[in-house]
């Protein structure tokens, strides 16, 4: 005996293929998932590297302008310690707020933003405390006058009572 016919072999290998094309797709699908699940994650880390990167070089940046910043302040405060030098350190705040504008960077970030409000408040604070050195000396000037003047006024009164006892 030779091999039998199978009867139903047609639906057999209709049902075979179907169930060949549905596990293809599956395979497909899932093969599919777990490529996506692998790289999505890849490129967003990669992302946040370079996000991290950028945060990372604008916060040296920041450091480099809050450095200038503090001996920018320590040159405004020793203005008044000598007032002899303030000339000189006019100079050097100039320079030092030049440096910091140049420092600055120039994007919309919160620092970009901060320091120009910093850089605005420092020139303002020079000038102030310009102002105030300068109406000190002045005050110091005009006390110096007034005591000159009460002096002249004694000696002219002085001169006076002299006059007054020689022409009698």
């Amino acid at each position: 005996m030779g091999m039998q016919q199978v009867l139903n072999s047609k639906e057999r290998s209709q049902a075979f293929f179907r169930f060949l094309a549905f596990f293809i797709i599956t395979t497909v699908l899932i093969v599919t998932a777990v490529y996506f699940n692998f790289r999505i994650p890849f490129s967003e880390n990669r992302k946040l590297q370079e996000s991290l990167a950028l945060q990372n070089e604008m916060e040296m940046k920041q450091q480099v302008f809050v450095n200038n910043l503090r001996e920018t302040l320590v040159y405004i405060d020793s203005l008044d310690k000598n007032p002899a030098v303030k000339d000189n350190l006019d100079i050097l705040i100039k320079g030092k707020i030049t440096t910091l504008s140049k420092l600055q960077t120039r994007d919309n970030s919160q620092y970009a933003a901060m320091n120009d409000v910093l850089i605005q408040r420092l020139l303002e604070l020079k000038d102030k405390k310009l102002q105030v050195i300068n109406l000190t000396d002045k005050a110091g000037e005009l006390v110096s006058m007034r005591e000159k003047l009460q002096f002249c006024n004694d000696e002219l009164d002085r001169k006076n009572r002299e006059l007054d006892a020689y022409l009698r």
